[in-house]
């Protein structure tokens, strides 16, 4: 068990930033431009409750406690802001995976394996939930895509990543740019790869290279 504790350490927080980057919601791409935005939310907040900046402010909140303050009294913070948030928009399915993978990250911080388990399995259902009522949503299946390659492979997950990225590379193809397209397929040969597909991973890393997208070629091309 003490290898379930540790493992859970374990967070694509590149992919898990990815995966806000190219949300609905605006996020702002820094950590000091995300910083105020928040603040200045928070502040309006006060003053007046307003659900779309509560939900930005739970999108923005997600980031910074996955990849700008990743400190356990952050994370307990954002997901306190994403399930309110939730609440309103019960049918905002990319918040709601949004939530899926902050609880999952949440474990992390858990000691006792009981409460580990808790933390992701509710994160999976709430995951599995958004793309089965809105299976052709990006922002879900890039949360659930992403999510799915940090957590250990006994949970068996992966396999999810494989399907999302698929469809992802199906869904949307070139319109949202080499930069995009790169990204879906390097996390796409990512999937082969933990599933031993070799032959195919190479196949998807070879063609994200060849789009010489920033980051994401290079970081292709350091697979073959």
């Amino acid at each position: 068990m003490k290898l379930l504790k540790s493992i859970f350490l374990i967070f694509l927080v590149f992919g898990y930033l990815t995966s806000f980057l190219s949300a609905q919601t605006k996020i702002p791409d820094s950590a000091a431009l995300r910083k105020k935005r928040a603040s200045v939310l928070e502040m309006e907040l006060k003053e007046e409750h307003d659900p779309l900046k509560l939900k930005e402010l739970a999108m923005i909140y997600s980031v910074i406690a996955g990849f700008d303050d990743q400190e356990k009294t952050t994370a307990v913070k954002a997901e306190k802001i994403v399930q309110e948030a939730v609440s309103i928009y019960p049918k905002d399915y990319e918040l709601m995976a949004v939530h899926g993978s902050l609880l999952t990250m949440m474990a992390r911080y858990e000691t006792e394996t009981a409460r580990q388990l808790h933390f992701t399995k509710k994160g999976f259902r709430k995951m599995d939930r958004a793309i089965k009522q809105d299976p052709d949503n990006i922002g879900a299946l890039l949360q659930r895509g992403n999510n799915s390659m940090s957590v250990p492979l006994f949970l068996k997950r992966t396999h999810y990543a494989k399907k999302d990225f698929q469809h992802l590379l199906e869904l949307v193809g070139d319109r949202k740019g080499p930069s995009f397209k790169a990204m879906v397929l390097f996390n796409l040969g990512r999937a082969h790869e933990l599933l031993q597909e070799s032959s195919q991973a190479k196949a998807c890393w070879k063609e994200a290279k060849s789009m010489n997208a920033p980051y994401w070629s290079t970081q292709a091309n350091e697979k073959l």
